[in-house]
């Protein structure tokens, strides 16, 4: 007499859950020993990686074509918490300004990728501009530009527009050659 089906289905099913279990268990131990001892050999899943979260800028602000001068420019950039981390620079009498790069360190590897949201506001004349707004990935010197920006002009009344590169998406009132 044949084996009902109901009977049969069930046998793959049981073996199939028993491996998927052991497998998942074996998974979870290493990946925690991992974790624990950074220098076992999972590590790189779970190893300090350091990045950077804003490439060097140097460029020249203006205000209705003008040099902003003594503007103050803040920069803030989140990546491992909402509060975020601030920055202060001034530019010079011509507007010409310069801000530094920012590196961090952060627990990374193969399954985690780093995003850092930069934002660049503008104090000038008692009013507070909104120039830069990009959410950038990977942590690659000039991934949120594509490129060494040359020749970066920032126009505080120029309305924001679209940055897409392969690594970034936000928008920017600056230009750049």
């Amino acid at each position: 007499m044949p084996t009902p089906i109901a009977s049969l289905s069930r046998l793959p099913r049981r073996k199939c859950y028993s491996h998927f279990r052991r497998a998942l268990f074996v998974f979870a131990l290493f990946s925690s020993l991992a974790y624990i001892n950074t220098g076992f050999a999972m590590a790189p899943f779970f190893s300090k990686t350091e990045a950077v979260l804003f490439s060097p800028l140097k460029g020249t602000l203006t205000y209705k074509g003008e040099p902003a001068a003594n503007a103050e420019i803040t920069l803030l950039l989140r990546w491992k918490d909402d509060k975020g981390e601030t920055f202060h620079y001034r530019t010079n009498e011509r507007g010409e300004f310069s801000i530094p790069e920012h590196r961090g360190t952060y627990r990374g590897g193969a399954l985690v990728t780093l995003v850092v949201d930069q934002e660049i506001r503008v104090t000038y004349k008692s009013s507070d501009y909104l120039i830069w707004d990009i959410s950038t990935k990977g942590g690659e010197k000039f991934g949120e530009l594509g490129a060494e920006p040359s020749g970066l002009r920032c126009e505080l009344l120029r309305e924001l527009e679209s940055l897409r590169t392969p690594n970034s998406l936000g928008k920017v009132a600056c230009k750049w050659d």
